[in-house]
């Protein structure tokens, strides 16, 4: 069986491999090797902008805005439809377990928005994206899929949502020895920042 230390080490070296390829035909070298450096340094910083993308990349959505401070993500969606969503999601839980759950929690403020108009769309999208940061499938497959995760409500302005069923994930565990990254790197920590949800990990001492 493969070492997860090894495991870890070659994944982010691929990982890096792949992202310098690509920043040196696109440009953009110096965030490339900032990111690489935070997985390295065990942070991961979701920036605001990309969550904003997540949301507004959902079907019917006309526009959005997902901002993050005061602990705690920002977030004013408006519908093709003609819904609007308005409101603050707090993270409040983390329950990573071996072998089984791998799940964030969140409320909602105020609580009258936990039944909003497709508020689950929403939390299920920024959970694929708290997924596919804390393991960066993509960039190793060659795919951009962040598509959203399961969610479970948790009480009346709670939410639970399990990033195994991200379909990028997903799609890990079925890669044999490369499944083993779900159990080597665990989430520890979930902060709202000013302008990113901080990701801090679990994981081996890499030496890279």
């Amino acid at each position: 069986m493969a070492n997860p230390r090894d495991l870890v080490r070659s994944f982010v070296r691929a990982a890096t491999e792949g992202a310098m390829k690509g920043a040196s035909r696109i440009g953009g070298v110096d965030r490339i090797r900032a990111g690489i450096d935070d997985l390295v340094k065990q942070r991961i910083a979701l920036r605001a902008s990309s969550l904003t993308s997540v949301v507004a990349n959902l079907p019917g959505v006309n526009s959005a805005s997902v901002t993050v401070s005061d602990g705690a993500m920002h977030i004013d969606v408006a519908f093709d439809e003609g819904g609007f969503l308005q409101a603050r999601l707090i993270p409040t839980r983390i329950r990573f377990a071996p072998r089984g759950a791998k799940e964030v929690g969140f409320r909602i403020e105020p609580i009258e928005q936990a039944y909003a108009y497709r508020i689950t769309d929403v939390v299920s999208a920024i959970g694929g994206a708290i997924a596919g940061a804390l393991w960066p499938v993509p960039r190793l497959s060659g795919g951009r899929d962040l598509a959203g995760a399961n969610v479970d409500r948790d009480g009346p302005d709670g939410f639970t949502v399990d990033l195994r069923t991200a379909p990028s994930i997903r799609a890990l565990e079925s890669r044999g020895s490369a499944a083993l990254i779900l159990e080597v790197i665990e989430l520890g920590d979930l902060t709202a920042t000013d302008g990113a949800l901080v990701l801090r990990l679990k994981l081996p001492q890499l030496g890279v």
